[in-house]
Parts: structure tokens; sequence; C-alpha cells
């Protein structure tokens, strides 16, 4: 029979209506929610095996309100879930595994604790919440699945524990292992919950010689990211790795007398390199199957290549044309020219482009690189430097973007080795930007950027030209003076690495002469919110309080791109970080996207570079500083009417006796006015001359303004002592009003009293 399943297109809100969580423990063992390996056989002959345990110390569940009903969500932190769109969203326990070469998977229970009770004794008082599509960056309205005819039903007939290939990586092979520890009959409100899951996993006809030799032949420090998304089994340990490391280049013959790629070969050499620099006239044509083939002999070969760059423009360097799983559109990709090992989508080569269409576009690309590895920095302070943006969406800006970028000012951007992480407006030092609005601060975000960072990423939308709310455009690049201070880009959006037309936005980045960037990543079609939240931060459970904007918690996330790039556990390469970031995603429930992930991002700029971060220190952050607050109150006898499209305004002085050292200040104010988005409102420090925007014509049509303004620092060191004057201006006609009265709420720390 087939399924009926309704889908209704909801608003926004209704993904937003979580209720507070209820913990449900299961387990009082010492043992830590997860998957671990408790026994390794894979040396035993004729029964070579695993044997690994699913353990969950606890549920969490909260309620969902949508227009069709409360649902109860139920989760194990930090882990996947099913994806059957439309159906209950049940936890799974997802790892991936290293297993020996050889025959067929097969997985058998052992043992599993279980017990059924009614769903409320486990916090499920409502039908579990459906599973969700996938949200597309570029799609406005939020879908709800509900497939009713299985809410009907009782329990599904589902395997426990399950296995799933996902190939050969670098001589490794790897699999997903899924556990499904809760069963549930949704017409009669039952679970079963099944812990501390033993399975037997056995490979057939294993091969652990044949698997060391590949690992003694294909290991290499640059994939290093690796290993913390993984299960690695003592038999399959092989801690040492070949020095030697090769770099391969494919060019087109335009670029054989290119007096700067012979100096970025030569230079590659000197930094320990075997260079192995190839003209696609040389090895049979520019043809796709030409080029794998060149790839496939040279990755066979006894000294096979870490890093491979093609060098020229898709009409030069052809790629792959592919279609995305869902509406249609297609994009290209260079990542089948590195699947050399095995029938998968899983690259085995670091890989980069040099997109170039004349010799002025490579120029500016190996100029670039090569005053970067060379430390040939105009203020060597860039470093410490970074600009994070959580772009604007109605609805998906504060669910995926704040959460991504905060973790990143949590985990990796801190003091003392990166300079304080700063989301305030009116501070012009701010290097973190959780847009409240579209088109917000866009010229302060390119100012940020171009006065030299080291990292810029955006999270939001995107297009073939530009990042697009707040915009940052190819005309931005071009005006861009970051001579000496390049950055490596994150475009976390669609389209942005479309490398089919002339000039994309992930190529300007590179392609602009002695500005712009060293490196660009992003993707050439589509790309979704869970996914690039994903991709930054590693796989994690999306909850409520990550719907509100909270970063999740560092032990319930797993891998992703920031960990690759600035925990520094390992030898890094801006493609590195990539790849990292797309492994992330393939541990997530979506097996559509997983593949097309690996696809449609791509890493524009040389795949060998290594970042060079601040020497962070992984120790815990300081404890912020403790301020003293002091409010001055200036009261007035009568409303000061504000003139009417008049820039002169209205301004009143008030005067502050006591004398505090500022560390930041905010500013009340009561204004009665009929259009509030017509009011600009300026502060001054007078003695000093220093002025501080407070509000300029936002908020439309409003009435009034009361309240604080939000604390800024502005006014930083500068004694709060001596007059300060406020102008309060309206500079369009019709609408008017009054300031009623205003006041200042000084900070400082007790020591600079």
């Amino acid at each position: 029979m087939k399924n009926c399943c309704v889908i209704l297109v909801l608003l926004a809100l209704v993904f937003s209506c979580f209720a507070g969580s209820e913990e449900i423990v299961l387990s009082r063992s010492a043992k830590q929610t997860g998957v671990q390996i408790v026994s390794d056989n894979l040396k035993v002959r004729g029964n070579a095996h695993l044997v690994l345990e699913a353990h969950v110390q606890s549920l969490r569940t909260s309620e969902v309100k949508t227009s069709y009903g409360t649902f109860t969500n139920l989760e194990i932190p930090g882990w996947q879930h099913t994806y059957n769109v439309g159906e209950p969203k049940l936890p799974v326990l997802t790892q991936i595994v290293e297993v020996p070469q050889g025959g067929e998977i097969t997985v058998k229970v052992q043992y599993s604790s279980s017990k059924e009770d009614a769903g409320n004794r486990f916090g499920v008082h409502a039908p579990i919440y459906p599973t969700q599509p996938s949200q597309r960056k570029d799609e406005k309205d939020v879908p709800f699945a509900y497939n009713m005819e299985v809410y009907q039903g009782s329990y599904r007939n589902e395997d426990l524990v399950s296995v799933e290939e996902i190939g050969t990586m670098r001589g490794m092979r790897l699999v997903l292992v899924h556990f499904r520890p809760v069963q549930y009959n949704p017409a009669a409100n039952l679970l079963t919950v099944h812990n501390d899951i033993r399975v037997e996993m056995t490979v057939e006809k294993a091969d652990v010689e044949r698997t060391m030799e590949n690992k003694k032949k294909y290991a290499s420090p640059y994939f290093g990211w690796i290993y913390p998304n993984m299960l690695l089994p003592k038999s399959l340990y092989f801690e040492s790795v070949r020095a030697d490391k090769k770099y391969l280049i494919i060019a087109d013959p335009m670029f054989r007398s290119n007096p700067n790629l012979k100096q970025f070969v030569d230079w590659k050499k000197s930094m320990g390199f075997v260079v192995v620099l190839s003209f696609t006239d040389e090895i049979g044509g520019n043809a796709i199957a030409n080029i794998q083939k060149y790839v496939k002999e040279q990755y066979q070969a006894s000294l096979p290549p870490t890093f491979v760059l093609l060098v020229g423009d898709l009409e030069q360097i052809p790629a792959t044309l592919k279609q995305a799983p869902s509406r249609g559109s297609k994009h290209y990709t260079d990542l089948y020219y590195f699947t050399v090992d095995g029938d998968d989508y899983l690259p085995d080569i670091l890989y980069g482009r040099f997109s170039a269409a004349n010799d002025a576009d490579l120029n500016a690309q190996i100029e670039k690189t090569l005053s970067y590895e060379k430390r040939e920095f105009s203020d060597p302070g860039f470093l410490t430097r970074y600009t994070l943006v959580a772009g604007w969406d109605g609805n998906w800006a504060v669910k995926r973007g704040y959460p991504q970028i905060r973790f990143a000012m949590r985990e990796h951007f801190r003091k003392p080795a990166y300079e304080e992480a700063i989301d305030d407006d009116s501070d012009p030092a701010q290097s973190v930007f959780l847009t409240k609005r579209s088109g917000h601060t866009p010229d302060k975000i390119f100012a940020h950027v171009n006065r030299g960072v080291c990292f810029f990423n955006y999270t939001a939308h995107g297009d073939e030209s530009s990042f697009a709310d707040p915009s940052f455009t190819m005309s931005d690049i071009d005006r861009m003076q970051n001579k000496g201070m390049y950055p490596l880009v994150v475009g976390n959006c669609c389209l942005t690495g479309s490398f089919e037309r002339a000039t994309c936005f992930g190529e300007k980045w590179l392609r602009a002469p002695q500005k712009g960037a060293i490196g660009y990543i992003g993707g050439s079609n589509y790309t979704y919110w869970d996914e690039d939240l994903w991709f930054g931060v590693g796989y994690c459970t999306l909850t409520s309080a990550i719907d509100g904007g909270a970063a999740p918690e560092k032990a319930e996330t797993i891998g992703g791109m920031y960990d690759a790039a600035f925990k520094r556990l390992h030898k890094g390469s801006n493609a590195g970080i990539m790849m990292a970031g797309n492994l992330a995603v393939t541990k997530s429930p979506n097996s559509k996207l997983k593949q097309y992930y690996w696809e449609v991002y791509h890493f524009f700029g040389d795949p060998s570079l290594e970042p060079i971060w601040a020497n962070q220190d992984q120790t815990p952050p300081p404890d912020p500083p403790v301020y003293i607050e002091k409010v001055f109150e200036k009261n007035l006898s009568s409303p000061l009417p504000i003139p009417d499209n008049n820039a002169s305004g209205v301004q009143d002085t008030l005067k502050v006796q006591d004398s505090f050292l500022i560390a930041k200040l905010d500013v009340y104010l009561d204004i009665n006015h009929t259009y509030v988005g017509d009011v600009t409102v300026i502060l001054t420090h007078v003695a000093s001359g220093k002025k501080h925007v407070v509000r300029e014509k936002v908020g439309g049509g409003a009435d009034n303004v009361v309240g604080w303004q939000g604390a800024n620092t502005t006014f930083k060191k500068l004694d709060s002592k001596g007059d300060w004057t406020l102008l309060v201006k309206d500079t369009a006609s019709s609408d008017t009003g009054a300031l009623n009265g205003w006041k200042i709420k000084v900070y400082y720390e007790k020591q600079e009293k």
C-alpha cells in the first residue's frame, strides 16, 4: 500500500515553539553515552571480528508545539536520529569505524538490555516529533512533514544494529555502524528502549596484512583530521607515517612559460616536497578521463601524491557535471579526479585549484601564496584577528547561524592568542556579526576584513557573485587594501564556488592581485542550514537550545571544520579543513546529502598551504572582568521638542561629577515620536570630542524610543567626569516628537576606579 505523506507548509514560527526539556536517566553506570570497541579480534583467521558496544546514559525530551498539534522531541544528546521524512524521529548512535580490507561485513547482536513501557514513563507525553527534511538555504518556506499512516501503526520492523560501507580513504576502509536503541509504537504510545547493545561485526576474508601495507604506503600526517571522527581498532594502528610528501601539479599548457609557476614549483621543492609538474598535453589532453587516469597512475606509484593542484579554469581543466538530489540543479565538481581508491565518493588526495583563465589570474594567486608562506606580512598582528558573520535570514540566522559563530567564539577565537570577540555594533573593533536584520552593518564587516584578518567565515545566503546579506560583493574585493594580510575565507552558503562562471565569488578572492585571500572554501551549488552547521562545528544534535541561538556543547560535537583548523592536533592544510567539514556531514542522518556535500564544496587555492594562526593557548579562557555600574540621569523640567526635518536637532547636556575610567557605557532614552525611523541620536564626550551614534534612523514607523540602547565601548578608557551632550535630530518631514529625558550608565572595573 502506498504511504500517504501529508506535507503542510507552515510559518517558521512552528519550529520555534519548544517547551523545557526533560532528562530521562537510563543508567547510573560510569560509562559515557557512545559507541566503543570492547574487543578486537581482526587478526583471528577465519573469524575476524570486532565487538562494539553502545551505551546510553539518558534520553532528553522536550515538547514541540505546531499548528498540527503537540509532539515530543526525543534525542540522545550529541548523537543522530533516523531520517525517514514525516515519520517519528528516533535516536540513533552512528559511528565511523575502520575495518580491514576484505569481503562482506555482517553484524550480529550478542546482547542488549531492553525495557518496554508507556511513552510517558520515558518523557514522551505526545507523539514523537516527525523527521523534517533538511532545509535548503534558498528555500523560503519550511515544509512540515507528517506521515499520518505511520503514526496510526505499530512497531516498525527495523534492525537494532546495521552497518553501511562508506568507502576507502587513503588506504583506510571506513564503515558507518548505526545503533537504534529506541523502538516506537505510535498508535499505543509504547517505547522499547535498548541499552548496552553489544554487537559482533565480522569481516569476511579480512586481510589485515594488506591493510597495513596500504597504510605504510598511504598514511599521511595531513590526513590526521580524520581520527577524531572515527573508531580505530588497535590491530589497525599505524604510528609511523612516511616523511616524504609528493605534490602533483596538473596545468594547462598556456602556463608552460609562466615564470611564477616555475618559482612556485621551486619554492615547494625547497619546503621538502617532491613536485611533479605535468601539462595536460603531456598526459593525452584535458579530457576528464585522461586526467583521471593520470592521477590514478600517480596514486598507484611507489610515492603517491598527498596533494594535487589543478591549474586552469573550467575550460582548461574540466570538471564533472553532477545533479543535486532535489529540484534538478546541477553543479561542477573536481571530486572525482581524486576518488581513486575504490568506487566511492571519499577523496584519497588533498586537492585544490588555482582557477586561472590567463597569466594574470595565476600570477596573483602564486604571488599571494608565496608571500604568505614566506611570512612576508605587512602587519603580523592580522594573525590575531578574524571576522565571523552569521548572515541574515528571518528564521534561520538565529537557529543555525548564531550557534555556529558562537561555537567558534567560545572554543577557538579567544584571548590571549586572539583579539577579544566583540559582538557590539557600536564598537569599532567589532569582529563578530550576529545579524539582527537585513542589511546589517555591511560597511563594518568590510572594514574589519579589510584591516587584515587571518580567517573570515560567513554563514547564510550567497550567490555566484557575493555573500548576500549583509552584502559582500566582488566589487568589495576589488577595493580591499589588505596586502600582506591574506585570510582563509569560508562561505557556508549557496553558489559562491560555482566556477562555471567566468569569475565566481570564490575565484575572485584568489584572483585579486595583492588583496583578497589565499584560500576560499565554498559550494558550487545550494547548501543546507543543518548540514552547514555540522560542516562548521561537527555533527551535533539539533536541540531546542541550538534553535534558540546557543552554541552546541563541545562534548556533544564530533569533528568539523573549526576543530580541524584550530585544534592543531595534526598537520594542517586548507584542503584538509574542507574535508573535515565534509566528513562531519557524512555522519549526519540524511544519506542523500553526504555525497552531495563532498561534490559541491570546493577549495580554491594551494591545497598544501598550512594556515598560520595565532599561537593559540588551549587553556580555558580567563574569567571576564567584574564591572561596577553607576547611572547618571538628566531630569528635564519639560520635554524638549525635536525640530521636524532639521539636521541641527535638539541638544542637551549632562554634567557628570564623578570620575571613573570607563570600560563600557550604555544610554537610556525616553523619546516620544510618531515615526522613530526618522530619528538619529548621537552621544558626545565633550572633553575628548569622541562621538557614538546611539541609533540612526532605525525602527521604521514604530512609535517612541524608551529603554537602554545597549552597552558600547566607544568611550573605553576615557574619564566619565565632565560634560556629555546628547543630540537628537529628525531628518525627515511630517512626524514629530520630543526628548523627555535620558541617562547614561558607566561600567568600570574596581581596580580602575
